[in-house]
C-alpha cells in the first residue's frame, strides 16, 4: 500500500513538472519580452551559445534572441515533454495538430519526409518528420 502511495506521488510530481507550451506567450516560465538575464534566471546556464541562439540540449529547448537581447523564438525539441493545452507535443501526429489548431496558414515541404506547418493566428509552427512533430516553435515577435 505504501508503495502505491509513493508511486502515485512520484507520477503526480513528474507530471506537474511538464512545461506548458503557450502560443504567443512562451514555454513554462519563459515568456514574451524576456531578456537574456531573465531567461538564464529561469532556465540556468545554457549548454551552448552560438550568436543569439542558446541551446538547452538536456531540456530540449532552444531560445533565440534578437540584437536587442530580447527573446523572439522558443524551439522545443526532443527530449522536451511539455504540451499545449490541447495536448500537442513532440511526437504528436500531423492529424492531431490539424485537429487541434485547424488548417495551417502555410505549409512548407522541407524534404521528402519533412514539412513545416505555420499557424499564423497562434504564432506557432511545427516541424514534422514522417507525419510526427519533431519541433514546435513559439514565435514571440510582433
Amino acid at each position: 500500500m505504501a508503495l502505491l502511495a509513493f508511486v502515485a506521488i512520484l507520477i503526480a510530481t513528474s507530471c506537474s513538472k511538464k512545461q506548458k507550451i503557450e502560443p504567443e506567450s512562451g514555454v513554462g516560465k519563459v515568456g514574451k519580452g524576456m531578456n537574456e538575464r531573465q531567461v538564464q534566471a529561469e532556465l540556468g546556464k545554457p549548454d551552448s551559445k552560438a550568436g543569439g541562439i542558446w541551446k538547452y540540449q538536456k531540456k530540449g529547448i532552444w531560445v533565440l534572441f534578437g540584437n536587442d537581447g530580447i527573446m523572439f523564438n522558443i524551439h522545443c525539441r526532443k527530449p522536451f515533454a511539455g504540451t499545449t493545452k490541447e495536448g500537442i507535443g513532440i511526437g504528436s501526429s500531423r492529424l492531431q495538430v490539424i485537429k487541434a489548431f485547424g488548417t495551417p496558414t502555410q505549409t512548407n515541404q522541407i524534404n521528402a519526409t519533412s514539412e513545416n506547418l505555420w499557424f499564423a493566428p497562434l504564432k506557432i509552427s511545427c516541424t514534422l518528420d514522417n507525419d510526427k512533430i519533431t519541433e514546435i516553435i513559439v514565435h514571440l515577435n510582433g
